[in-house]
């Protein structure tokens, strides 16, 4: 993995070129990645270091070397497009997202559609703050004595701060933001790459920015995406995980025996054909209760078996789902 060792206080990189040839990037693309992770190896802060996720996506396809394609198109970069990753719940669009920022060496800012994230909480907002002053009059002091003069200051949001510091802004459920919302975001996903904030003006998003979306197709409380903004990212679709990469994944998370991660990938697999043959909804699909299971069979709770049919269908409120679901389980194991 892109793990990153210390010696002393000072951050030493592993070098990445093995790791990363596991995902066979074309060489050119390759000859990109290094360079952009050069840079950041001399720019990032120890407080951005600790946000740079570790790389666990295991690729079904092409949909992470087309991803880290777009997010470098041009030269060095400059002519970047945000991925959009649409796929079902559980197929691991998050994953792919943080191991994308994992392969760029980029700290990661995450934010998620719906009616609480707008403009305020993205660009910022004036507050009151305090500098010390000792002429001033105020009555407030600091512990040295001195007075805390009050001001108005500018305290930038999550978006802006990621924009000026040069991180990843992770966007999930891109189909749930507000038009308010996905208006801000036109500017920085154009060729211009700049962010118009009010009471700042323009500001030109640093060369290591990088913005990637992510959405559920038809999932409650969901809308289809103006044609104007999807144009502006780079679509790629997210498959699920087939058996084996799923039972390998399985293995790796949670150090579960090859025969138990065989098993629940089969029966995720068969879920997710239900789920997509329209018999089931997406409800019943989710990877972190496999790994709910796995625990909770590693900690002696019961069979394999019961656990599973607890952890599938005790959250389920349709009768004739629960049931479906039992069948399923009762036939996988």
């Amino acid at each position: 993995m892109l793990r990153i060792q210390s010696k002393g206080t000072k951050p030493v990189y592993l070098e990445a070129t093995t790791e990363l040839d596991k995902y066979n990037f074309p060489a050119g693309v390759l000859k990109k990645i290094l360079a952009f992770r050069k840079n950041q190896k001399q720019q990032l802060t120890g407080e951005q270091l600790k946000r740079i996720p570790i790389p666990r996506y295991l690729p079904v396809n092409k949909e992470l070397v087309t991803a880290v394609t777009a997010l470098l198109y041009g030269q060095e970069g400059a002519e970047w497009e945000a991925p959009l990753l649409i796929g079902p719940k559980g197929s691991g669009k998050s994953t792919l997202a943080e191991t994308l920022a994992a392969i760029l060496m980029l700290p990661v800012t995450k934010i998620f559609g719906g009616i609480d994230v707008n403009a305020e909480a993205l660009l910022g907002a004036k507050t009151l703050g305090f500098n010390d002053d000792n002429e001033s009059n105020c009555d407030n002091q600091n512990t040295d004595g001195g007075h805390l003069h009050p001001r108005i200051i500018f305290e930038p949001g999550l978006l802006l701060r990621a924009v000026q510091t040069g991180e990843m802004l992770v966007v999930d459920e891109v189909n749930m933001l507000v038009p308010e919302v996905t208006s801000i975001l036109h500017g920085l996903l154009d060729w211009q790459k700049c962010l118009s904030v009010p009471g700042v003006g323009m500001v030109a998003a640093h060369c290591s920015f990088r913005l990637v979306a992510a959405m559920n197709v038809g999932y409650v409380g969901t809308k289809i995406l103006n044609e104007s903004f999807q144009d502006r990212f780079r679509s790629i679709t997210v498959p699920y995980l087939s058996t084996r990469l799923l039972a390998e994944l399985l293995v790796r998370e949670t150090k579960c025996s090859a025969e138990v991660a065989g098993i629940l990938a089969g029966l995720f697999n068969k879920l997710a054909n239900r789920v997509q043959n329209g018999d089931l909804s997406e409800r019943v699909l989710s990877v972190r209760t496999l790994y709910r299971i796995i625990r909770e069979y590693q900690d002696q709770l019961g069979s394999l078996k019961e656990i599973s049919l607890s952890a599938f269908t005790e959250g389920l409120s349709d009768q004739f789902e629960k049931e479906q679901v039992t069948d399923i389980i009762d036939a996988v194991i």
